[in-house]
């Protein structure tokens, strides 16, 4: 603090004449920074303030400004468990700093478990191979250390002794020294301190590396100089240190694993069970090519029911058009992704490819009390449903199979009509296929009813088991189906109609480094172009 005398004073300024030199020629070596962020830590709190990145980018230009040496690689070591940044660490809403240094081009390394010393040990290592590369003639770097540990020291006044200057900065003391290259000794500088620095690098109001101009008098004196930065993103060279106890395979089998598995890398990645674009024509054909012992469930069909299952599938055509009856208290929908109208078009439309055609009726019954009405409070999903067009039976009081009755005596209703040899209602053509969505079907003979008059039915149950009524027949067979819970669950997550030829779905996620052909499309329900039917058919008879 007194000054530099004698020798000191001469080395330094032979070491800064050169710098200038450098300088002016547009020399000037680049900085490398070994941030021992475990010891020099920043909050980790959820902040509504600055962005990540902006915050970060404040921090970079604070110690490149503090060394005045353009810094073009910052390394630091992550303590973590995993490989790839889960994606709890991007919804939780606390800052993770290490995915911001990698997003900005900084070189992470990784490191498990978290053991005293596991992350100096790796900086130790990077620092000799930044010391080795300069000695095989590579390009002239110095070296920038922010730590509050002084077990750097030896491998410090080794670099120097290369020749390397090196910067070792300690804010948690408020003091950086400097190792100017070739010398044996170190100059100490007074920095401020590192709750200071935080404070105002986090100010969402008053940018610290503002204009001068900008500064006013109760602001104080600037205390900062703006430095510049400009990353290498050398991802390659990430080190992983990770060591696992021999239990933990590499393909773990749970969410949330140490390690990803390959299937969710290279796009061979598919769900277990019926997937989520899969038709009924599909499980018929299925159905018809079974080869097991006949007259079981998934047994060889009997020879009478294959032939109602051929001839129905040979009369279907262009045109036809479906109708669904929804029992919503067995089989609902999850409130999550988009909104809830978008969810119960989505769901329409998937209706729409399970069947293969076009829904032009949709009748749903659930149990309501009689003092509520269709948006009355906001878990309400009978709202959105009038709003597209849905026919609703509000069932009232609470007994379980009134609901289903309910929409088996629509469906008796659409038998009779059909029986009577009414081919259309209300300008519409009566629908080729019905669908009736509900946990159990306490009496099946309104489905029979249509069955015989000439219009096929499926009951769609919740795990993965449906039962298709072949028109003109007696038979039933059974199908396997899209189990509903991951149905209802994929539907918010897809950002394509999976119906859609050449989209990947949900259940078979496409490889992470693809892209798809199309774009996304947030609204693929489409709940505006639904042209639904509101008539209602037991007034008719």
């Amino acid at each position: 603090r007194g000054g530099l005398r004698g020798r000191y004073r001469d080395e330094v300024i032979k070491h800064l004449q050169e710098l200038d030199t450098l300088s002016a020629n547009g020399e000037m070596p680049p900085s490398v920074l070994f941030w021992d962020i475990e010891n020099v830590r920043i909050a980790t709190w959820k902040h509504f303030g600055l962005p990540t990145s902006k915050t970060m980018g404040r921090f970079l230009k604070w110690i490149s400004g503090v060394t005045d040496f353009p810094m073009r690689r910052v390394e630091l070591v992550q303590v973590t468990r995993d490989s790839k940044d889960p994606q709890y660490v991007h919804l939780s809403g606390k800052r993770n700093w290490a995915v911001t240094l990698r997003k900005l081009g900084a070189v992470v390394h990784r490191t498990w478990p978290p053991m005293d010393d596991a992350a100096d040990v790796i900086i130790f290592e990077r620092m000799q191979h930044h010391l080795d590369e300069m000695a095989r003639g590579g390009p002239q770097r110095v070296f920038m250390l922010m730590t509050g540990d002084k077990g750097f020291r030896p491998m410090v006044e080794s670099a120097q002794s290369e020749g390397t200057t090196v910067i070792v900065i300690n804010p948690l003391q408020g003091q950086a020294d400097y190792y100017p290259g070739g010398c044996s000794f170190s100059v100490p500088i007074q920095i401020p301190v590192w709750g200071v620095i935080k404070r105002d690098m986090h100010n969402p109001y008053l940018d610290p590396f503002r204009p001068r101009e900008e500064w006013l008098p109760h602001h104080g004196p600037p205390r900062y100089v703006s430095g510049n930065y400009d990353l290498d993103f050398a991802h390659h060279e990430e080190l992983d240190r990770r060591v696992f106890h021999k239990w933990i395979t590499d393909e773990p089998r749970w969410i949330g694993a140490f390690e990803p598995p390959k299937s969710f890398v290279d796009g061979t990645k598919v769900r277990p069970g019926v997937r989520l674009n899969d038709t009924v024509v599909a499980a018929l054909h299925r159905a018809l090519a079974r080869n097991g012992t006949m007259g079981t469930r998934r047994g060889k069909l009997v020879p009478a029911a294959r032939e109602a299952v051929e001839r129905d599938l040979a009369s279907f055509k262009d045109g036809d058009t479906a109708a669904v009856f929804w029992n919503f208290e067995d089989m609902y929908l999850l409130a999550q992704g988009p909104t809830r109208q978008e969810t119960v078009a989505r769901a329409v439309r998937w209706f729409e490819g399970l069947l293969d055609m076009p829904v032009q009726r949709v009748e749903v019954s659930k149990i309501v009390e009689p003092w509520d009405r269709p948006g009355s409070h906001g878990n309400d999903w009978l709202y959105p449903m009038q709003k597209l067009g849905f026919f609703l039976h509000r069932v009232w009081p609470p007994k379980r199979e009134k609901v289903d009755t309910v929409l088996s005596g629509s469906i008796a209703a659409l038998a009779k009509v059909a029986s009577m040899g009414v081919k259309e209602i209300g300008g519409r053509p009566l629908p080729r296929l019905v669908c009736i969505f509900s946990e159990d079907m306490y009496f099946d003979d309104p489905l029979r009813d249509a069955q015989q008059a000439g219009i096929s039915v499926i009951w769609f149950g919740l795990d993965e088991r449906a039962i298709y009524y072949p028109a003109y027949s007696d038979q039933q067979v059974r199908i396997d189906v899209t189990k509903w819970s991951q149905m209802v669950a994929e539907i918010t997550l897809a950002d394509r109609n999976p119906f859609t030829p050449g989209i990947h779905t949900p259940d078979a996620p496409l490889a992470v480094w693809q892209k798809e052909a199309s774009p996304p499309d947030f609204t693929w329900g489409k709940g505006d172009e639904l042209d639904l039917d509101l008539m209602d058919i037991k007034e008719i008879l």
